[in-house]
């Protein structure tokens, strides 16, 4: 029966989209949706309707967004902060420490400013079929190797910025270890390590009661236009979404850059109060869904 109404929900809201009273769109945001040509994925938004166990984002907000950018490119720092001070907002930079190096004050200024620091691994291993990935293939690594990878990177950020990473990104979105009949999953690994492992060029936004804090979906802000990212929005408000953005370069359009005009139009969006956005850091608002789902009930807290 649950499953009968599920389909007739989203069958309706297909059909009619939602009205304003309801989901404290304007006509234009409805319209916008109606004529989405996202992922079918991304229109239902997620495996379990967020009203089956209410929900509350803080100050009556409908949505929660993070930003967050990987790798710790210069034009983050050269582009980005000064953008993102601007607005007042706060993002999330998942970092492999050596790569700060050469930036390094401008590094702990960001992380002084509030801006969340989080691990990417010390030498960034994902799959061999990548040419450029050399020597740090994910088909030829054990547990122990990925562990290493991770206390490493937390302990050099915790040297360069004196601080202590408490969330993580995986490298290329990939999550596994070995090859063939050897494959293992290394998220057990991150669940025990970090709040939360985020992913990377996923297809939905997270449901703040059902999601796995080890394995947040992700999204790619690169290449995106700013209409793009608000249908991702729009779309995760629908359920009172929780949407995690992953981006790499700041600046003009190009390979692997979020454009730095999309994201100043972003960020003015979200900024006004009257479209419901909480933007804050991948950290802040996970804690606010584990506190509030060991209020709604241990049921919840999985």
């Amino acid at each position: 029966m649950q499953a009968m109404r599920l389909v007739l929900c989203v069958t309706l809201w297909l059909g009619c989209g939602p009205s304003y009273g309801e989901n404290g769109q304007t006509e234009p945001e409805q319209r916008l949706l109606a004529h989405s040509d996202l992922p079918l994925a991304l229109q239902t938004a997620s495996s379990r309707a967020a009203g089956d166990h209410p929900f509350h984002w803080p100050n009556g907000k409908r949505v929660a967004v993070s930003l967050s950018f990987d790798d710790a490119r210069d034009s983050q720092m050269d582009v980005g902060v000064p953008l993102f001070d601007r607005y007042h907002a706060k993002v999330t930079f998942y970092v492999n420490p050596p790569n700060m190096k050469n930036r390094l004050d401008a590094w702990k200024e960001a992380a002084a400013k509030g801006h969340e620091i989080g691990n990417h691994t010390m030498s960034h291993p994902c799959t061999g079929n990548y040419a450029w990935v050399g020597k740090n293939d994910l088909e030829d690594y054990t547990m122990a190797k990925m562990e290493h990878e991770m206390d490493e990177a937390n302990a050099e950020t915790q040297r360069l910025l004196g601080v202590q990473p408490a969330t993580f990104a995986y490298p290329c979105g990939q999550k596994f270890i070995g090859r063939g009949t050897g494959t293992q999953s290394y998220v057990p690994l991150v669940a025990r390590k970090f709040r939360v492992g985020r992913g990377f060029r996923d297809e939905a936004a997270n449901n703040p009661v059902f999601c796995d804090f080890a394995q947040v979906l992700s999204p790619q802000t690169d290449g995106m236009s700013f209409e793009e990212m608000k249908k991702w929005v729009l779309t995760a408000a629908q359920n009172g979404g929780w949407l995690v953005f992953t981006g790499h370069e700041i600046g003009k359009p190009g390979y692997q850059v979020t454009d730095v005009s999309v994201l100043e139009q972003f960020l003015e969006y979200a900024g006004d109060p009257s479209h419901g956005v909480w933007l804050d850091t991948v950290y802040a608002i996970a804690r606010y869904i584990q506190e509030q789902r060991g209020r709604i009930g241990p049921v919840l807290a999985k």
